[in-house]
């Protein structure tokens, strides 16, 4: 090195020594810019070069001793980095670099250069630590080429998560990690780079594959950046959304089906209502056009033949049976083929899931189910309202039995009875109940009685079958 150029090397100062054969025996120059490292003039410093220790930090004095002579004796250069003595608290590094002023063996002349290389050192420790937070960051982090899309640098994660071997990315196109979907790789790549050139960054979700041909998503983020190295570059840092796409999926599955649920008890409930609505037009429609029969009926017996009595009352009959018929096709359960005892144990069932009801039933089964449609209406119509006014007026737990019997007397009876603790207050707000049940009972020539007896509130209905 020359003395013009050392001497005006910015953050660094130069000197020129003489040494015996371990260390400097006399300062022959050095340069004012020594006092940016030292707090001593040059002319102090070449009266006592002692004062030269004073630069290294301690820990480091020992290690520098030993390079310096063994470059002293070998007569070579030495070129090294020392941590200097800190004087306000900071740490502070320099490169020393010595070389001999002649390449006489015996020549003991010696150029000497110190440069603060504090800041390099401070961006290579910040480096460092980049470094090490990318190579050990969870999610894959790649380096990609914006010249030609291919691969500079790929971290540990990026190489798992692809399933390559280290460095075995480096050099091959960013397409070939991208899995084919109704775009090529290829396309999938250039349009993602077209936005980059246009926008700089680009973020999306991205369908790829591995090594070993499993495909799988992951959540993308791409920046550009210029490298002091590589010019312009593409950062990316991917994250495998594979397992979260999945639950996403199940979750989307799962609420179809919800909503199937939700539409197939819609239409039920619908059906169900329109059923309700069939069942008690029925009874009440029916006994009205009955009546209207019977009494027409009567006048065709007591008067002389009318062609249009006879033709409403056809006309009558024709209404009973289209609401008959009406009456089968949307009315409950038991109508369509499942039973009518087996319906009962199902309403008896309903009432039961109730934390206020205790409901029973006793009959003879096997006698039931010839009754006629309409009358095993009733019956169940009749048992559900009386299940249901008690499970709404009764204040504590319910008890009801029901007695469904057919008698040797070919008749029908009907017992309903709550013998809950306060079924005896029950009675009082029965009427009205009782005057629609009455209404249904007297349609097939039947009786019904209600009391409160000592075991309870008693509802009788008995109905001749012959």
């Amino acid at each position: 090195m020359s003395r013009v150029d050392a001497v005006n090397k910015p953050g660094s100062f130069f000197m020129q020594v003489i040494t015996n054969e371990e260390d400097i025996v006399k300062i022959l120059y050095i340069s004012k810019s020594v006092t940016k490292f030292l707090p001593y003039e040059p002319d102090y410093i070449q009266q006592h070069p002692r004062v030269l220790k004073e630069l290294t930090d301690h820990d480091e004095l020992e290690r520098v001793s030993w390079l310096r002579k063994q470059a002293i004796k070998k007569h070579t250069a030495l070129d090294i980095d020392v941590r200097l003595k800190s004087i306000d608290g900071t740490q502070r590094w320099a490169n020393f670099i010595v070389q001999p002023h002649s390449n006489e063996p015996d020549f003991t002349i010696w150029d000497c250069m110190f440069t603060d290389i504090t800041e390099r050192k401070k961006s290579e420790d910040e480096y460092r630590l980049l470094s090490e937070v990318v190579t050990n960051m969870a999610d894959g982090v790649c380096l990609i080429s914006a010249k030609d899309a291919r691969f500079l640098y790929t971290n540990p994660n990026f190489d798992k998560m692809f399933g390559y071997d280290t460095g075995e990315l480096i050099g091959k196109h960013v397409s070939i990690v991208n899995a084919r979907t109704e775009k090529d790789p290829e396309q999938t790549a250039a349009e993602i780079i077209a936005d980059l050139n246009k926008k700089g960054s680009w973020e999306g979700e991205v369908f790829n594959i591995k090594k070993d041909g499993t495909q799988f998503w992951s959540n993308s983020t791409v920046s550009v950046f210029e490298h002091h190295l590589y010019g312009l570059v593409w950062v990316t840092v991917q994250k495998d959304i594979s397992a979260a796409k999945k639950v996403v999926k199940e979750l989307e599955a799962q609420h179809l089906h919800n909503q199937r649920l939700v539409t197939e008890l819609f239409i039920k409930d619908r059906d169900n209502e329109r059923s309700r609505i069939a069942i008690e037009l029925h009874e009440e429609i029916n006994q009205l056009l009955s009546s209207a029969k019977l009494y027409l009926g009567q006048l065709l017996k007591d008067s002389s033949p009318d062609l249009n009595l006879q033709l409403t009352f056809s006309h009558l009959q024709n209404a009973i049976k289209r609401v008959d018929d009406l009456y089968q096709s949307v009315s409950t359960p038991f109508v369509s083929g499942i039973g009518f005892v087996e319906s009962v144990n199902m309403l008896i069932e309903k009432f039961n899931q109730f934390d206020n009801m205790n409901v029973s039933v006793i009959s003879n089964a096997d006698t039931l189910d010839h009754l006629s449609a309409d009358l095993k209406l009733m019956l169940y119509n009749s048992i559900e309202q009386y299940c249901s006014f008690v499970k709404e007026n009764e204040p504590e737990m319910a008890s009801v039995t029901i007695h469904l019997l057919t008698t040797p007397e070919n008749q029908l009876e009907l017992q309903l009875l709550d013998c809950g603790k306060s079924a005896y207050r029950l009675e009082e707000t029965f009427d009205e109940n009782y005057k629609k049940m009455q209404s249904r009972v007297g349609f097939f020539g039947g009786t019904i009685t209600s009391q409160t007896t000592q075991n309870g509130f008693e509802v009788d209905i008995s109905i001749p079958l012959s």
